[in-house]
């Protein structure tokens, strides 16, 4: 399968610190999947872009794919065969600006 020349390593965004304070207390106040939307808040557009994402059932990998989706990427969720990727798949669906309805793509 081709993804594109705008394939993006999601691991840089995920992975990147947010512009607010960070600390030890704040990680305990808030699940990590609480606290790193407000990175992606900052994200640029990504209409046009294309973005494989592992993990999207649940979790982190839920809330980047979320976020994206919102953003306008176009977007591959690699999950393992289960009814809650099913279910993120839809949701991530109805959350999408971009147009093109997100694909899950099954690995183990």
């Amino acid at each position: 399968m081709r993804f594109g020349k705008a394939l993006v390593p999601i691991f840089l965004l995920a992975s990147r610190p947010p512009s607010t304070a960070f600390s030890a207390t704040t990680m305990s106040a808030q699940r990590l999947s609480e606290f790193y939307p407000t990175v992606f808040k900052e994200l640029p557009s990504m209409e046009g872009k294309t973005v494989a994402i592992t993990g999207t059932s649940r979790g982190l990998g839920y809330v980047t794919a979320l976020a994206l989706a919102k953003k306008g990427a176009r977007l591959f969720l690699l999950n393992r065969p289960s009814a809650r990727a099913q279910e993120a798949l839809v949701e991530l669906a109805a959350a999408s600006s971009s147009g093109v309805p997100p694909q899950l793509i099954e690995c183990d």
